[in-house]
């Protein structure tokens, strides 16, 4: 039987969608969500994707939360990083204040965090120099400095596409090629 994404989530994702839209600009004006946007995103569950179900999350797979991701960074980039990082980066902070240790998997979810941050980082980065031209890439344009620096830190260790391949290794039962993730 194949394997599909959690349509539900995806659907909740796109009725929000309006919410997220309309608030995007005050979103980028105050530097952080509107309070409808994060409501939204609260109230339909998004923000617990990564949350176990035995802590009242919806242990949602890989898959489905970066189509969740791209879905709501399609009206707002901060809410999308909002969603992507915030549960699994909350769940993991928990960790460390309650003297906790990460298991391999949830090593491997940080991972996959950073890796698709910088992945959507790189994307955005490349679409805004891509609209500007080659005004983008003078020294004196701000977007020039921002292309340089997405384009180093893509290759980061831990936030490379390589991880990707980590965490389905972890994922997978397979010894990661990473040896960092195995402490």
């Amino acid at each position: 039987m194949p394997w599909e994404p959690d349509t539900s989530l995806l659907d909740a994702a796109r009725e929000i969608a309006p919410i997220i839209r309309a608030h995007s600009e005050e979103a980028e004006r105050e530097r952080r969500l509107s309070q409808p946007a994060l409501k939204a995103l609260r109230e339909t569950g998004l923000l617990r994707m990564t949350t176990p179900c035995s802590l009242g999350g919806l242990e949602t797979d890989p898959v489905t939360r970066a189509l969740v991701g791209e879905e709501i960074g399609r009206h707002d980039s901060a809410a999308a990083w909002t969603v992507l990082l915030l549960d699994t980066l909350s769940e993991a902070w928990r960790r460390c204040v309650d003297g906790e240790s990460h298991s391999l998997e949830q090593k491997a979810d940080l991972l996959l965090a950073m890796a698709h941050a910088m992945s959507s980082a790189v994307q955005a980065v490349e679409l805004a120099c891509s609209i500007a031209g080659t005004t983008a890439f003078r020294a004196s344009s701000p977007l020039e400095r921002c292309f340089r620096d997405v384009q180093t830190m893509r290759h980061h260790v831990f936030a490379s596409e390589q991880r990707y391949g980590t965490f389905g290794q972890v994922c997978l039962g397979v010894p990661p090629d990473f040896p960092v993730v195995a402490f």
